[in-house]
């Protein structure tokens, strides 16, 4: 009669064989990726970077050297084309955007799946709350806008209306304001996750043949990150740039309305988005 063995392995049978697939670890691989700026691979040295250099508890360091004793983790290597296409992902990830904020928070599985639920809980409840009819809208009030390499004379003045155009509606500053000391949670989880942004405005030359250099100015909404490379290429002729924030911007698809008024958040569309 042959002989059958049935091997089980536990909860933390990858840990203790020095393997780094805890949460935190993940979570600290990512983080480097992330802030990676440089066009290159990254190995595994580079993303354990702190715990290779002793930027750690002496249990970490000695776990990670037992790992690169037991594994070959030199031939571990991402490519600069893996590399970036992770970048664009952790940039849109809305709960890597929240857990990296709350690593302390966390340790085990249990403590990631509670606070998951936690998270879920709050903004459900979120999305119950009920708008007035000054929560969401166009703002109309005129404002001066000053544009690089331009003199007083000639500030371009534009309106709210101007940028917060097609889709996307503004979120009164008085709604966050509501909630008290969670004001600053509510605010942020929504950014992380998208929900809500913030919206800059860019002014560019067209040039007129027929007017004596003189040159119209055609206007567009850009996003938060794409001003910094807008602003570095500011000229008296070329792109010109006004940074102006228009902070809680938001996508009115993700809104329910009844008639001309918005009612509340649309928790569904939200939910199965994220």
């Amino acid at each position: 009669m042959d002989t059958k063995r049935i091997f089980v392995l536990g909860n933390g049978f990858d840990l203790a064989h020095y393997l780094p697939t805890a949460y935190v670890h993940f979570m600290d691989a990512m983080m480097v990726v992330e802030s990676c700026e440089e066009e290159k691979q990254l190995g595994f040295d580079d993303l354990f970077q702190k715990y290779i250099s002793g930027e750690c508890s002496n249990r970490d360091k000695e776990f990670f050297s037992k790992t690169k004793e037991l594994y070959k983790t030199d031939d571990l290597r991402l490519s600069i084309d893996t590399v970036n296409d992770l970048q664009e992902k952790l940039i849109n990830n809305g709960w890597f955007q929240h857990f990296k904020h709350h690593l302390t928070d966390v340790d085990t599985w249990i403590d990631f799946e509670n606070e998951i639920e936690s998270l879920l809980v709050k903004m459900c409840d979120l999305f119950e709350i009920s708008f007035d009819d000054k929560t969401i809208g166009y703002f109309s009030d005129r404002v001066q806008i000053y544009l690089p390499n331009m003199s007083n004379s000639r500030n371009l003045t534009i309106k709210h209306t101007d940028v917060l155009a097609g889709n996307y509606r503004q979120i009164s500053q008085k709604f966050f304001d509501n909630f008290k000391l969670q004001k600053m949670f509510v605010q942020n989880t929504l950014s992380n996750f998208q929900l809500i942004t913030d919206m800059y405005y860019k002014a560019e030359d067209i040039h007129n043949p027929n007017g004596f250099g003189v040159s119209s100015i055609q206007y567009n909404k850009i996003l938060e990150e794409e001003f910094e490379e807008l602003r570095e290429r500011d000229s008296s002729y070329g792109r010109r740039v006004a940074k102006k924030s228009f902070k809680n911007v938001i996508d009115i698809n993700f809104l329910k309305k009844y008639s001309d008024s918005y009612l509340e958040f649309e928790g569904n569309k939200v939910l199965k988005k994220y």
